[in-house]
C-alpha cells in the first residue's frame, strides 16, 4: 500500500501549495491588515497631535482666564480707590475739613490762618485740594504733625513743607505745610471742545 504523501514524488506540488498558502497570506496582509495598521497608526498620530492641541488651548485658555481676572480685579480696584477712597468733592470734603479743621486745633493753628485751594490734575480724573498751614514748632512738633496726618482715615498727604522764618537760633521754625487731599472728578477724564470766542464783525448780527 503506497503512501498519501511521498515527498520525493509530492515535493513539487507540496512547494506549489506552501507558496500558494504564502502568497495568499501576504495578498491578506497587504490588501487587509496593512491598511488596518496603517489606519491605526494615524489615528494615533492624529490623537497625539489633538492631545497636543487641546493641551495648547487649555494653556491659553487658562492664560486668557487669568488675564481677564487680573484686569476684573484693577478695574475693582480703581473703582474702589475713586468711589470710597478718593470720593468726590460732593461727597467728601465736608468730612475733609472737619478732619483738617481738628488739626490745626490741636496743633494751636487758626482756622482763618489757613488757605484752601483745588485745581485739576493734569492728565487725570482728579481735582486736588490743598490745605497751606502755618506750622510753629520745633522739629518734634513738625513730627508729631505729620504723623498724625499719615494716620489719617481720609485720603490725605503731606504735598509740601516751606520754611517761612526761625526763632531762638534755629530751634523753633515758622512752616508752612501744604496738606493735599484728592476728589474724583470723572468729568476731567473726557476733554471738552473749546469754543472760539471773538468780537462779531460789522456784518453779524
Amino acid at each position: 500500500m503506497e503512501p498519501l504523501i511521498d515527498l520525493r514524488r509530492d515535493a513539487r506540488r507540496i512547494v506549489t501549495v506552501l507558496l500558494v498558502l504564502l502568497l495568499a497570506n501576504a495578498i491578506f496582509y497587504l490588501l487587509l491588515v496593512l491598511p488596518k495598521v496603517r489606519e491605526n497608526s494615524a489615528l494615533v498620530a492624529e490623537r497625539a497631535s489633538f492631545q497636543n492641541d487641546l493641551a495648547a488651548a487649555r494653556k491659553r485658555t487658562e492664560k486668557l482666564r487669568a488675564a481677564y481676572e487680573r484686569i476684573v480685579a484693577q478695574e475693582k480696584g480703581l473703582d474702589r480707590f475713586y468711589n470710597e477712597i478718593l470720593g468726590t468733592k460732593l461727597k467728601k470734603l465736608v468730612e475733609i475739613q472737619k478732619e483738617i479743621t481738628g488739626i490745626c486745633h490741636d496743633f494751636g493753628i487758626e482756622p482763618q490762618e489757613m488757605r484752601n485751594d483745588t485745581s485739576p490734575v493734569p492728565a487725570g480724573r482728579v481735582e486736588r485740594f490743598t490745605s497751606t498751614l502755618p506750622l510753629k514748632g520745633d522739629y518734634q512738633n513738625l513730627r508729631r504733625f505729620i504723623a498724625r496726618v499719615e494716620n489719617s482715615e481720609n485720603f490725605l498727604v503731606i504735598d509740601r513743607v516751606t520754611l517761612s522764618g526761625t526763632k531762638e537760633g534755629g530751634a523753633q521754625l515758622q512752616l508752612n505745610v501744604d496738606v493735599a487731599t484728592y476728589f474724583d472728578a470723572p468729568w476731567l477724564a473726557t476733554p471738552q471742545k473749546g469754543r472760539r470766542i471773538g468780537r462779531p464783525g460789522r456784518g453779524n448780527a
